[in-house]
């Protein structure tokens, strides 16, 4: 996608329309002159010349040079990695697990009730992550998103291992506590995109954010590939309703951004001190 915007900046049709009045327009030779001096001009402005001489070369992959010389956006893009791992696992297989415990899984004569439980799990878990996100937007108004993050990630390891109470008490009830525990998790994302900016150079918010979203994207690699292998081998195994073990495992898979989260600082030039 990066590839195809470079290109269309290139075409006539994408540039600014000043742009291309001045490349469709001829220069007379009365107005040479001015051009040239207008020119000259700019070019000795000592502003713009430091500006251009300090501007950082952008390229397809400049988010990942901008990571790779970044601690602080490192660790908030590995966060954001282990948090959507974990999230993208149990929303795949919330239905699943509620199908075994409840003893629905199979059968024809079950297709009715399967159906009504996918719905009130698919509309409870939605309006958890909607309700959570909007809370979370209201408390980054009246503090940190840095000390947001660690208190949040105790939180979302909390309601992702909290659905194993639903092989304790296998009710509806229950399992509308235990997706909305799954849809609240989902709070840690709005705190890591406005640490986004922070983390970075101001004139590279783009890369920064291209970044998180690359990162984003291997953990739903990951998560794809792990379910893959996973799942038929717990389904094979001994244990009664096996998936409530990968809710345990993504509660790990949060508490690990933990010691990541710690110690983050805003991003500062060379030369600056950060208290």
């Amino acid at each position: 996608l990066q590839v195809l915007m470079l290109i269309g900046m290139r075409l006539p049709c994408m540039q600014p329309a000043h742009r291309r009045n001045e490349q469709e327009t001829p220069v007379s030779a009365e107005n040479m002159g001015q051009v040239e001096s207008e020119s000259s001009y700019a070019t000795d402005s000592p502003l713009e010349a430091q500006t251009t001489a300090t501007a950082p070369k952008r390229s397809v992959l400049s988010w990942l040079r901008l990571v790779r010389e970044n601690p602080s956006l490192l660790r908030v893009c590995i966060i954001a990695m282990l948090v959507c791992m974990a999230e993208m696992v149990l929303h795949d297989i919330n239905a699943q697990y509620a199908f075994s415990v409840l003893d629905i899984l199979t059968g024809k004569e079950n297709g009715p009730e399967r159906r009504r439980i996918a719905f009130i799990a698919s509309v409870t878990t939605w309006c958890a992550i909607s309700a959570s996100s909007m809370v979370m937007g209201w408390f980054q108004k009246m503090s940190s998103p840095f000390f947001l993050l660690k208190l949040v990630i105790l939180f979302v390891a909390a309601f992702q291992t909290l659905p194993v109470i639903l092989m304790i008490f296998p009710t509806e009830f229950v399992l509308v506590v235990c997706c909305l525990s799954i849809g609240s998790a989902f709070m840690a994302l709005p705190i890591l995109q406005a640490l986004v900016p922070e983390v970075s150079p101001p004139a590279q918010t783009s890369e920064a954010i291209a970044a998180m979203a690359a990162f984003k994207n291997a953990a739903y690699l990951c998560t794809t590939i792990v379910l893959t292998i996973s799942l038929p081998s717990l389904n094979k195994s001994s244990l009664e309703h096996p998936l409530w073990v990968l809710f345990p495992v993504c509660g790990a898979l949060a508490l690990a951004a933990v010691p990541l989260s710690m110690n983050l600082k805003p991003y500062a030039a060379k030369g600056t001190v950060v208290k």
